[in-house]
């Protein structure tokens, strides 16, 4: 997916990068970067597949490459 992609997805579920980063106990910077692809999180990309119920493979497929 792209970026505005991921952003539109979860304000359609009512949830912000900043709460994922509260939820994640992470700087809201650090969730624009995961979000953009420019930087790898387990932990908030699993929380952002759980809210917009696409699995985080076919979010971020390139992960898998590296």
């Amino acid at each position: 997916m792209e970026p505005i992609e991921i952003k539109i997805a979860l304000l359609r579920c009512g949830v912000s990068q900043s709460d994922i980063a509260r939820r994640c106990n992470a700087a809201p910077s650090t969730v624009h970067l995961v979000v953009a692809g420019k930087s790898v999180s387990k932990k908030i990309q699993s929380e952002i597949s759980g809210v917009i119920g696409i699995p985080v493979n076919e979010i971020w497929p390139d992960n898998e490459k590296n």
